[in-house]
């Protein structure tokens, strides 16, 4: 058996929303049941005669957190789960940008000659663009993803410079791979509509793939997704004043 039945293309294209979908369960799922559904587990040492903080995880989300509702005593343990959770965050989607790439350049591969083979990935793409007569809008699809996927996360992932740490930490957050994304699948549909003469709708096969089949929402609302590093920091910050304004 030499493995010709598998679909590197089909595989990696779904096994990146996938993920994506894990970085967007972060989000919506009770902190509590996301520590549990990703297997972090976390003591709590509470100083608090009574402690409430599982009771309280259970109840809210990132997405629904405020922090003006938030104990200063359980502030510091709530910053701890968001810790967890956005390092889970960083490595769906790392995996996301990792698996999609390979989509993208599978696919493409097969529809150049040798020499073509031998071509950049942008040129890959550029010169199937050329040969299909492009619109500018389709290419500007292209460009987006190549620019805030390939080249912002991808690249720094795949050759990094250090062993620790990563480039632009902060753009590997679900609600800028989501949108960046979605053009990768434009430019994806572009080459399916010209290989197979098909005509799909970029919008509604974008929708059927995100939604209905990956349950990624395709328009979300930035202000439930909040960037969890600064929100941590925010919990951080309400448990230190308070402390100091009891100890001083």
């Amino acid at each position: 058996m030499n493995g010709d039945f598998f679909d590197i293309t089909h595989y990696t294209g779904h096994k990146a929303l996938d993920e994506l979908y894990n970085a967007y369960l972060i989000y919506i799922l009770p902190i509590s049941e996301a520590l549990r559904f990703f297997n972090i587990h976390i003591q709590f040492y509470d100083s608090k005669p009574e402690s409430d903080i599982n009771e309280i995880i259970s109840k809210i989300s990132i997405s629904n957190l405020k922090l003006e509702n938030v104990d200063p005593l359980n502030a510091i343990h709530i910053n701890h789960c968001l810790t967890h959770l956005r390092k889970k965050e960083l490595e769906f989607c790392v995996n996301t940008a990792i698996f999609f790439q390979v989509m993208m350049e599978s696919v493409i591969i097969d529809s150049l000659s040798s020499n073509q083979k031998k071509k950049s990935f942008y040129e890959k793409w550029e010169n199937y663009f050329d040969k299909n007569q492009a619109s500018e809008e389709e290419r500007v699809y292209f460009k987006t993803y190549l620019e805030n996927v390939y080249n912002k996360m991808r690249v720094p992932v795949v050759h990094p410079k250090t062993r620790q740490g990563i480039k632009d930490e902060h753009l590997f957050r679900f609600p800028i791979l989501l949108e960046n994304i979605k053009y990768g699948w434009f430019a994806y549909i572009f080459f399916l509509n010209k290989s197979e003469g098909s005509n799909l709708n970029y919008e509604e096969n974008w929708k059927i793939m995100s939604e209905n089949i990956h349950k990624i929402p395709t328009e979300i609302d930035n202000r439930y997704f909040p960037d969890i590093n600064q929100l941590s920091r925010k919990l951080y910050e309400i448990a230190k004043d308070f402390l100091i304004r009891s100890y001083s």
